[in-house]
């Protein structure tokens, strides 16, 4: 990204981070000739404290005093430069580990050459001069070999990089930011508990992780910023895959005709547009209710709906760029699909600690209130389809995708063996959550089975002890008041 800067907004950083009172640690000024060494240990010192501070750009700049940061200019010519037979850049790219992403620019300041060297961090390492890694100490560069602690930390911090903090659009001044990115969903989804003062909206941004200050006047939007804050994610190109993809089928199979919906801008912006959108092409009917007041009544229960549409947003895998988060509508089904495997047991999808690779993604949609911080939402969605007579959604995991199929309300006679014994499985693991038990009564009203046919709810208890998925609790009961709960051991 260091080329996309223009030199317009390249003076402007240059002028903005002369009004320092000193060098920071990813900010040097030179006004004397190079040394290549010295600059080598610079530049590893200063990728090393970008990673450690989380500080996406730092810069190395002639032409500027570094004690009064007036602009003095400067003869330096990189690419003139020889370190023995070779140009400084290439000598650079040899003597520094990873081959630092760094280019050197060339600008005009109060009609002096100025030249900056715009260094971005390793993603994946650290950075050595000479298989030496370096660290800044304020306007000093030092070996860290001499503070292990501090290498211990910025291991960790490198090992934990997330991509939803990556620039996806760099340098950016507060009013190029209100124009990408939709802040008035900033406010209202947080239900207006974010003020709105500009400064104080851009501190809340940063903080979130929407938007990283470079500390030099200008912001960067992060992948985070991008995905759920976007007016329009055709700013991104690299994230187009990430809009959503709504399609309805006119029947079971994708043969038939279809019309489709994408999204636009990010997540949050459009979350509200989207999930009605999936509601109004799931519509059975609409009732007048005793009011007068015509209503809607909807193929699946609407939670149930919500739950699996912002799990299908939460928890996809970002960097994975194959394959669009996506809903598909059939005739007799919804599915929903993200890529990505989920990171929890498919078995244990109800009552397992709530698990994300996305936690900062998580943290706006928590605070927009689109998702809790619970981990109840299959709950929720076992809930809703046991108490409407609906078989339980069905994960169909592969290598690279989460699918989740959830079928129309279906009779225990339209069911197959599988849809009935995968619903008694998730009904016991919601009940387990209770501290309730799973007996022969219980499913006899999950399936709206008759009394009398005790021996129905008895045969498909049998098949789930049978397939491992449930176990008996107590084995000295009689069948009809025997206890089940969901088998971990053998689910894990």
């Amino acid at each position: 990204m260091n080329n996309e800067i223009s030199d317009e907004k390249l003076i402007l950083i240059v002028n903005n981070l002369r009004k320092l009172d000193s060098e920071l640690e990813h900010v040097e000024f030179k006004h004397s000739l190079p040394d290549e060494n010295q600059i080598a240990k610079t530049i590893s010192g200063i990728t090393n404290s970008m990673s450690l501070t989380d500080c996406p750009r730092g810069y190395f700049i002639w032409g500027i005093h570094d004690s009064t940061h007036d602009v003095i200019g400067t003869e330096f010519r990189p690419y003139r430069t020889k370190v023995g037979n070779e140009e400084l850049p290439f000598w650079l790219s040899k003597h520094i580990t990873p081959t630092p992403n760094v280019v050197f620019r060339e600008i005009p300041i109060e009609g002096k050459r100025v030249i900056v060297l715009i260094i971005e961090p390793s993603p994946t390492e650290l950075s050595k001069f000479n298989h030496e890694p370096f660290i800044r100490m304020g306007a000093n560069t030092t070996s860290l070999r001499n503070f292990p602690n501090l290498e211990r930390e910025l291991w960790s911090r490198i090992a934990n990089k997330s991509f939803e903090t990556i620039a996806a659009k760099s340098c950016l001044t507060q009013e190029e930011v209100f124009e990408i990115l939709d802040f008035d969903a900033f406010y209202r989804m947080r239900q207006g508990r974010v003020p709105v003062e500009e400064d104080i909206l851009f501190e809340e941004a940063v903080s979130s992780h929407v938007l990283c200050d470079n500390q030099d006047g200008t912001y960067d939007i992060t992948n985070l910023g991008a995905v759920l804050y976007a007016r329009d994610l055709h700013d991104f190109p690299h994230l187009s895959s990430k809009s959503v993809r709504i399609i309805k089928y006119t029947g079971q199979s994708k043969l038939g005709d279809i019309q489709e919906e994408r999204s636009v801008g990010g997540y949050i912006v459009e979350f509200q547009r989207l999930f009605q959108h999936v509601l109004d092409k799931v519509i059975s009917r609409e009732a007048i209710g005793e009011d007068g007041v015509r209503r809607p009544e909807y193929l699946y229960p609407q939670l149930a709906i919500r739950e699996l549409f912002a799990n299908m947003l939460a928890h996809q895998n970002l960097p994975d760029t194959t394959l669009h988060p996506m809903v598909e509508i059939y005739s007799d089904r919804i599915e929903f699909t993200n890529p990505g495997k989920p990171l929890v047991p498919v078995l244990r999808m109800i009552d397992y600690p709530p698990q994300t690779r996305n936690r900062y993604i998580v943290d706006e949609l928590i605070k927009t209130g689109i998702c809790e911080s619970l981990g109840t939402g299959w709950d929720k969605i076992a809930d809703q389809t046991s108490n409407y007579g609906f078989p339980a959604p069905k994960p169909d995991i592969t290598e690279n995708t989460t699918r989740i199929i959830m079928h129309q309300k279906r009779t225990l006679a339209d069911m197959t063996n599988e849809d009935r014994i995968w619903t008694v499985y998730i009904f016991a693991c919601l009940l387990r959550t209770q501290g309730k038990y799973l007996t022969n009564a219980l499913v006899r009203q999950l399936f709206n089975i008759p009394d009398e046919n005790a021996s129905t709810a008895s045969a498909i208890l049998a098949q789930a002890v049978d397939e491992g998925l449930i176990c008996i609790f107590d084995e000295k009961a009689g069948n009809r008041n025997r206890k089940y709960i969901p088998n971990y051991n053998t689910t894990e």
